[in-house]
């Protein structure tokens, strides 16, 4: 691929690699899709002395990990930091760096409660947020000085989700979710309410009484308590497109960081304008990712980040804290000796590349992706004739070592059967370490022509929800997990004359319509021997089946999905790919609680003639059979199957190849869900038939989106068009792309 200048990355997904220090060096971003960058702003006076320049990177080090206690904030006074920390027995406000006793929380002053948060001012009086045995709110203030009494108040309208809390000699400052919105609340030492800022997303406090705010409208603010408005406000829209997600302070030089999930942007303290970009999470914070939630500037500007790591394992919850610190780039004038060739950046695979070159100090890999973001991917490859370009560019060999392969876009067994384009690993797989730990039913969904060529990394599954309840209400007995889409239809008869609807979507069922293609394409064309038959009478009955739903009065709850009206039996929408999220069956578990019904997960429905269930496969990769670096390429993704990058939460939420990863993960939500603990282990045993029946990962894309956008002109409500005139144009299209 053609390289091109150097273009700011936005809008990538979460990243998470556990217990890793790390070197940064290349990986330099280029992108290859010819588009005119946005003005850059301009700096905001005298460059300031000891900020990161050209030609210098961040370096990331892990400094320690602990046991998890309550939210990692870290306050700051004077040039030091400190962070709430402990356990249950021992509750303590500890220095940042040294990890030594700043303050110790007395048992009894959290009684029979939790302690949730705790902050500690310049003169170490100590404030405590504690959720009691009635689930009350408690603030509990505790001066340093002996002569002062301390204070204790309550909040009856806070919610179980807080942020931030931070203390000055005047003011406790909380960030929470207060009523249905996250908002600053700034209290006195007597519970009186002074001041309240709507929409905040983070803060940091600046002096006494003064303080940073950064709102949901992208706005930075600096307020005092003294003064009505704020000193000044900025939108900063530009610099932080996809949120902010924590906020510091440094004093000397007067400079206001702003985190974001891809960046850590700086600003001036005293006006709020933009100076400079600090640093790029995706080349250099691999180890924490986007995952921090509090950070800290010391004055010669290193960057301390405070995260949980979620991933550890259900008794491994831990609190890290990561130190950035600037050094020179020894690899910018390295020459590229590995390439990945990719449509689109992935946070996996830039994490994956940090890790490579930690452990190659003589490899410098170049990250070519042909766009900014796969948002962007989706917006503009069609019209800008990305696809044919690529097949062009493999065909030529103008693709790199290792050639991004997995997702909707790609036709997956076009470049995989009957070719010689890329490298067989199957043989090399049963030689790693990791093998044994590696999903089965994957590599034998992704194997054609009894060859391996391209590793998905992660996984995207589909599920259905089934209302359990409903079902024994409307005396239906299916077997879901081995059901067809035409038994599904047929339980139409038993909604007759009731106000339930067989499926809840999300706008039309056109999604549920392609579902059922898919499951039933490979029965209607044959790849291998370019052939089709759609003029079979079982699929002429389902394609006529499917058109009388589409007219039925309870097919379909439209505009509503994962069953939360209480009145839809299935619903199609489960993808999961977020079910690993720390919370990620929690939309399931408030569906329950809010229609008392009990919700089941199940698979998507089988084929007519076979199962032929299908899952994405997000993040895969081939080597290319020109690669004069097949062994490095190789190494580079023998390390992404490995555990201890499987685990991390780079993955985009997808399921990791690595099984004990898996578990892992799934081991760590239920953790984190106690008090629903039962239930979501329910749902997660529930998941193991999705992952247990893959046939392919696959779905031949293209032919699909021809096909079912042919063949939806036909069934969908109040069509005219007869079912012979879309055979013959779903035949047409068919010829054409079977022989291109």
């Amino acid at each position: 691929m053609k390289l091109s200048k150097k273009i700011r990355l936005i809008g990538l997904s979460a990243a998470l690699v556990l217990l890793i220090a790390i070197g940064i060096g290349g990986g330099i971003w280029f992108f290859s899709r010819d588009t005119e960058e946005a003005p850059g702003p301009e700096l905001s006076g005298v460059e300031r002395a000891g900020l990161i320049q050209e030609g210098e990177i961040y370096q990331e080090e892990l400094i320690w990990e602990r046991p998890a206690q309550g939210i990692p904030n870290v306050n700051r006074y004077k040039e030091e930091a400190y962070l709430f920390g402990g356990d249950k027995e021992e509750i303590r406000l500890e220095n940042l760096l040294t990890g030594e006793t700043e303050a110790e929380i007395p048992t009894e002053w959290v009684a029979d409660g939790d302690c949730v948060a705790a902050a500690l001012n310049e003169q170490k009086d100590i404030s405590i947020l504690i959720k009691n045995a009635n689930q009350q709110t408690e603030i509990k203030i505790y001066p340093n000085d002996s002569a002062k009494e301390g204070q204790t108040f309550f909040i009856n309208d806070m919610e179980a989700y807080l942020q931030k809390m931070s203390l000055d000699k005047q003011y406790i400052y909380l960030n929470a979710s207060f009523g249905s919105s996250v908002v600053l609340r700034v209290y006195d030492w007597e519970g009186k309410l002074c001041r309240q800022i709507e929409r905040v997303a983070a803060f940091a406090l600046a002096s006494e009484g003064s303080f940073y705010v950064v709102d949901e409208s992208y706005k930075l603010s600096l307020y005092d308590m003294s003064q009505t408005e704020p000193v000044f406000q900025q939108d900063i829209n530009l610099y932080i497109p996809n949120g902010c997600w924590t906020v510091a302070f440094e004093p000397q030089q007067n400079l206001v960081y702003v985190g974001t999930q891809d960046k850590i942007q700086i600003f001036d303290g005293k006006t709020g304008d933009f100076i400079k970009t600090a640093l790029d999470m995706q080349k250099s914070a691999p180890g924490i990712g986007n995952r921090y939630q509090d950070m800290w500037v010391d004055p010669q500007q290193n960057i301390y980040c405070a995260a949980p790591d979620h991933w550890g394992g259900r008794q491994q919850v831990k609190i890290q804290l990561f130190r950035y610190h600037i050094v020179e780039d020894f690899r910018k004038d390295m020459p590229y000796t590995l390439t990945v060739t990719s449509p689109y950046p992935t946070t996996y695979m830039a994490s994956l590349i940090q890790k490579f070159e930690q452990n190659n100090p003589d490899q410098r890999v170049h990250y070519d992706c042909a766009y900014l973001s796969e948002r962007e991917f989706l917006d503009h490859a069609d019209q800008d004739g990305y696809f044919e370009r690529f097949s062009a560019q493999i065909l030529a060999g103008d693709v790199g070592d290792i050639v991004m392969t997995g997702g909707e876009w790609i036709d997956v067994y076009q470049y995989f059967a009957n070719t010689d384009l890329f490298e067989d690993m199957s043989s090399w797989l049963k030689e790693i370490d990791c093998y044994q730990e590696l999903d089965p039913v994957l590599l034998k969904a992704i194997t054609i022509d009894e060859a391996v060529k391209g590793l998905p990394l992660a996984t995207t599954y589909y599920y259905a929800l089934v209302d359990e309840d409903l079902c024994r209400q409307l005396n239906i007995d299916l077997d879901w997990q081995s059901a067809t889409w035409s038994d599904v239809l047929g339980l139409l008869d038993q909604l007759e004359g009731t106000d339930y609807y067989l499926f809840e979507v999300y706008g039309n069922t056109e999604r549920a319509f392609v579902r059922m293609l898919i499951s039933n394409m490979p029965d209607l064309i044959d790849r291998k021997d370019q052939s089709y038959d759609l003029r079979q009478q079982w699929f002429l009955d389902l394609i006529q089946q499917w058109k009388a739903a589409e007219e039925h009065p309870n097919f379909a709850k439209r505009n509503s999905s994962q069953l939360q009206t209480g009145k839809g039996l299935i619903s199609i929408d489960g993808i999961a790919k977020a079910h690993m999220e720390v919370d990620g069956v929690s939309s399931v578990w408030m569906t329950q609680q809010e229609t008392g019904h009990k919700i089941s997960i199940c698979p998507l429905f089988c084929g007519e003639k076979a199962s032929n269930r299908t899952a994405l496969g997000e993040e895969m990769y081939s080597i290319y059979t020109g690669s004069e670096n097949r062994e490095k390429a190789w190494e580079l993704l023998r390390l992404g199957m490995t555990e201890e990058m499987q685990s991390s939460n780079q993955l985009n939420h997808c399921g990791p190849i690595n099984q004990k990863a898996r578990e892992k993960r799934i081991d760590t939500a239920i953790f984190w869900n106690i008090e629903k603990n039962s239930l979501v282990e329910r749902f997660y045993q529930q998941f193991q038939p999705i992952y247990e029946n893959v046939d392919t990962l696959y779905d031949m894309s293209k032919i699909k989106e021809n096909l079912y956008k042919t063949l939806w002109g036909y069934v969908q409500k109040g069509s005219k068009v007869s079912l012979e005139e879309v055979l013959a144009k779903a035949e047409q299209q068919l010829m054409v792309q079977l022989y291109e």
